[in-house]
Order: C-alpha cells, then structure tokens, then sequence
C-alpha cells in the first residue's frame, strides 16, 4: 500500500493518480519513501511524496534540478545519477531513439527559428541606422543583400539536417548549447578509443558493473563524449585501442570533468542504458588479429562464417561473369558468320544492272556486245561461253 500525492510523469510533472491511472493498465513505477507500517498485518503501508513513472524518456525537471554542471560526479548526485541508468536500462531502447530523433528535429526547427530571428532583429538595426544617418542608402542596401543571402544559405542547410539528421554536428551544438539539451536523449555515433569497467554503487546500484567509454564523433574534434553504460554488446573489445562504428542513445546528464594527461577536462556525460556496436568482417578480423577479441569468441566464428560466405559468394559471382563473356563471344562469332551468309548470298544471286538506258539500240554497248558475238558465231569458230555450271559451245547462256 503506497500513500502519495500523485504521480510524477517526465513530461506532465505531477499528475493525480486517480486520473492517470484508468482501467487495470500496468504502469512501471519507483516508489521511494518511508515504511510507516504494516497494512492490516499484511502489506507494508509506505508513504512517499510522488510515484515516479519509468519511462523511456528521462525526467528532465529532476535532472535540470539536481545536477551540478562542470564538475566531477558529486555524492548528492549519486542517486539521481543510478537511478537514470536503470531508468534507461529497463525501458524499451527502440523508443529511446526514436525520442531522440524526436528531441534532434525540434532542435533543428528551434535553431531555424532563432536564424530568423536575428535576420530580422539585424534588418531592423540597418533600418535604424539608416534613418539616423549613419549609413548611406547604397550600403544599407548591401548590407540587408548579405543578411538575406546568409539567412537564405542557413534555412536550406537546416532544411538539409531536417532530412537527413545524421548529417547535423550534435556534438558541437550540445557543446556550445548544453541547457537545451540538458536532461534530453540524444544520439550519438562515432568510435571508442578509452574504455574501463568498474563496479557501482552497492546500495545504490547493487556493485554492478559499469562501463565508461570514450566516444569520439566526427565533429567532436578530439573531443570525446564520456559514456556509461552497464551493458555492452557480447564480445565487445574493451581492450582495444579503438573500436569504430559505435552508437549510443542516451541522457545528457551534464557536463563532466575528466582527467587527461594530469589535466581537467570537460565533456558530455551521457548515461545509456546500452550501447549498439555493428563491426564489419574486417573489422572483426582485425581485432581478432591485435588479440582484442578471442579466436574462440562467437563473433569472431560468425566473422570467419560470414569472410567464407563472402569469398564463396565472390567466386560464384567470378564463375558467372565468366561464362557470361565466353557465351557473349560465342554469340558474336555466330552473328558475325550469320552476317557473312547473308553478305555471300546477295553477292551470288545479284543480277547485274546496266546504268544505260540506251542499251540493245545501235550504238550501245549491249549492242556492240551482240554484234561482236554473232559475227565470231558466223565464223564458225568454237567458242564456248560458260555460264550456271555447265557450257554450250557455239551458245550464249
């Protein structure tokens, strides 16, 4: 039996429970109070000042609230900080990035507005200007042309992030403008270059291990993200000195101060509930190589499963090509012969054509042709004319 004053919701704040709970719906809860007694000897009757709804999305208030920026993980941290991983750890990954994908595009849209608003807070200082005299006519002009031409160039590139969001430097953004993400999911993608296991809290996450990672992205600059997370993908090479195609969705807690090379510095920490790793065969392969992942292990099996496949594959599609070609040059050879028929046969029943008109007149050649050939007819002499495979002497065929 729990007494409370409602139910705390990441994005309502608190709600009567009477309202938001309706039907028989299951609804995962924390409950965290004080044990006042035993209900009629039976159930434990606990007081606490609000349910708190486990969700995918985090409780942004009580982050906001109960975290101090640039500074190390304090001990009035530390139960907000285990809380939110097993938030995240226990609710469904997939709606996590979509909400994430969510929080990216209404950040977009924020941006896009905010471009234009200082389009037109500068428009309207021009303006000013002008009118006080303090600038001509001719440069007032050139000046609203170039405003209008970085706004016009600005909206289409963040036209562009909002079809293909992956494209947008997240990092650099959650740098620069850490309160408007503040508490919020974000994703993440890039490689591990620094990871280490420790265990947590044993109160307040039972000694379970935790893992940290150093998350570098292609905007990042050299500048990692520290993530921590208590689950990794089977196999993962936490000894490996980097480890690519590594992505995370998770809560930026705030900004966390690290120590590299005897000196302070800052990062993102993010808290997920795990991460996604989707290495290539070669990439495998590679590791397997440098020893970061066992030969034995099952994603190195899979990698040798799947290069075998591949080079099967390979040969297969080598054997068709192949055949393919001797088969197009076989064709070739055929119609080339075809071609040679048909050329030979039109040769050997062509009948000639004489371009004369006049011919069998006298004066023509066909003319002198028959003259000549009867007067060597009346000679008697024996001539044979060939012609159609066969001759008959003293005969034109």
């Amino acid at each position: 039996m729990v007494d409370t004053q409602g139910l705390m919701t990441p994005g309502s704040g608190l709600q009567n429970v009477n309202e938001s709970w309706t039907g028989e719906a299951s609804i995962p809860v924390l409950v965290k109070g004080w044990v006042v007694k035993r209900w009629d000897d039976r159930r434990p009757l606990i007081y606490c000042e609000a349910l708190r709804l486990i969700s995918p999305r985090p409780h942004i208030e009580l982050i906001r609230s109960h975290t101090i920026d640039k500074r190390r993980l304090r001990p009035e941290e530390n139960w907000l900080y285990y809380e939110t991983l097993r938030q995240l750890e226990m609710t469904n990954s997939r709606l996590q990035v979509q909400l994430a994908g969510q929080t990216l595009k209404t950040r977009i849209d924020s941006l896009m507005v905010d471009v234009a608003r200082k389009a037109q807070q500068d428009l309207k200082a021009l303006e000013r200007q002008g009118q006080n005299g303090k600038l001509t006519d001719e440069q007032r002009q050139r000046q609203t042309e170039s405003i209008q031409r970085r706004l016009k160039q600005r909206t289409a590139r963040y036209h562009e992030y909002h079809r293909r969001p992956e494209e947008f430097q997240t990092f650099v953004d959650l740098f620069q403008h850490p309160e408007a993400w503040h508490g919020e999911l974000v994703t993440l993608r890039g490689h591990v270059r620094h990871a280490m296991s420790y265990p947590g809290d044993r109160m307040l996450f039972g000694g379970r291990t935790l893992h940290e990672l150093w998350l570098f992205t292609d905007d990042s600059q050299n500048n990692p993200t520290v993530v921590v997370t208590p689950a990794l993908p089977q196999d993962f090479p936490v000894g490996a000195e980097v480890v690519d195609r590594v992505t995370v969705t998770g809560c930026f807690f705030k900004r966390y101060v690290y120590s590299s090379q005897d000196v302070d510095r800052i990062a993102p920490l993010i808290l997920a509930g795990g991460i996604t790793w989707e290495p290539t065969v070669d990439q495998v392969q590679a590791l397997v190589a440098e020893g970061a992942v066992p030969a034995a292990a099952p994603l190195a099996a899979r990698a040798r499963s799947m290069a075998k496949q591949a080079s099967g594959d390979s040969a297969m599609v080598l054997a068709s090509l192949i055949l393919v070609v001797v088969l197009m040059i076989f064709w070739g050879q055929a119609q080339r012969e075809e071609r040679d028929r048909v050329r030979l046969r039109k040769v050997v029943n062509e009948v000639p054509v004489f371009e004369n008109p006049m011919a069998g007149e006298p004066g023509s050649e066909r003319f002198a042709y028959e003259d000549l050939l009867g007067s060597a007819l009346t000679a008697g002499n024996d001539h044979r004319l060939y012609g159609d495979g066969y001759r008959t002497p003293g005969r034109n065929r």
